[in-house]
């Protein structure tokens, strides 16, 4: 916990599912009188393991009015857990906590460690080693997304906002829980975009999109 406590502002970006690292930077911010913790989580804390997949989920989670209901998801959903524990812990230390969701990334990032998004680049690697692009299911399902760019710039307001103190106007603690995104799309979406590029590229030879099961994917 020592380089939480070295810093104002924490943002823990390495790793959303390492509770020990996190809860031990948490602690560390709590012993800087006014310091804050940010921890980056990603949207698939929405993710209803058991809906059928490539359908359309029309539920909408909103971070204006939902955030009691995002916090209460069952353990069952990706990143839920430790969340909810990050949000328990932080009420117990009395210390600033904001959670930064974010969305699936495309574009080219400037760090060192991963420069390629961890969605688009997988999915494109699989089309090229498939024959043609493909969908799960109806690939109906939709999500939103932001360019690494725009998510680095969140990040960005939200350390300005944590260093303003007491003229923030951010919120924090369990009303502190923030989307980031700059649009969405279907999957379905996706794979024809997807489609298009790597066809005038001669990658693939038809922009036919093929439909996977679970199995199959």
């Amino acid at each position: 916990d020592g380089q939480g406590e070295a810093a104002d502002v924490v943002v823990q970006v390495a790793n959303s599912d390492d509770e020990a690292m996190s809860l031990a930077l948490l602690e560390g911010v709590a012993k800087h009188a006014g310091a804050a913790y940010v921890h980056v989580s990603g949207i698939a804390t929405l993710i209803d393991q058991n809906f059928p997949l490539g359908q359309l989920d029309t539920r909408v989670y909103s971070d204006a009015t939902q955030t009691a209901e995002i916090l209460s998801l069952s353990h069952g959903h990706l990143h839920a857990a430790i969340e909810q524990k990050i949000v328990e812990q932080s009420e117990a230390l009395q210390t600033k906590l904001a959670i930064v969701s974010l969305p699936v990334m495309y574009g080219e990032g400037r760090g060192r460690m991963t420069p390629q998004s961890k969605v688009f680049q997988p999915y494109v690697r699989a089309v090229l080693s498939h024959g043609k692009p493909f969908v799960v299911g109806d690939g109906q399902n939709i999500r939103s997304h932001a360019h690494v760019s725009d998510a680095s710039s969140a990040l960005l307001l939200m350390v300005d906002e944590a260093l303003k103190g007491e003229l923030s106007k951010g919120k924090w603690g369990r009303d502190g829980y923030y989307f980031v995104e700059t649009g969405e799309s279907s999957f379905m979406d996706d794979a024809k975009e997807t489609a298009e590029v790597l066809q005038a590229r001669g990658l693939v030879r038809s922009s036919e999109i093929d439909s996977l099961n679970k199995d199959t994917a």
